[in-house]
């Protein structure tokens, strides 16, 4: 199973939530550290994605200087 983006981000909410709403400092601290892993991961999927992009453009420009050279 694929993580997206926004199922990341979701998650990172929701750990938000719980630490806004925790009395007590334990459960506060681990649902900012796990608010913390699932914005990381996103950051991550952002990134990969920016990549792809980025090397799908490549390839298609590296493609087309080939191909202007014929």
């Amino acid at each position: 199973m694929a993580l997206t983006y926004e199922f990341l981000i979701e998650r990172a909410e929701r750990a938000a939530e719980e630490a806004a709403g925790s009395l007590l400092s334990n459960v506060k601290e681990r649902a900012l550290r796990s608010e913390q892993a699932w914005r990381a991961m996103a950051g991550q999927v952002l990134e990969t994605a920016r990549g792809r992009e980025q090397a799908k453009l490549d390839r298609l420009a590296a493609s087309e200087l080939v191909s202007a050279g014929q």
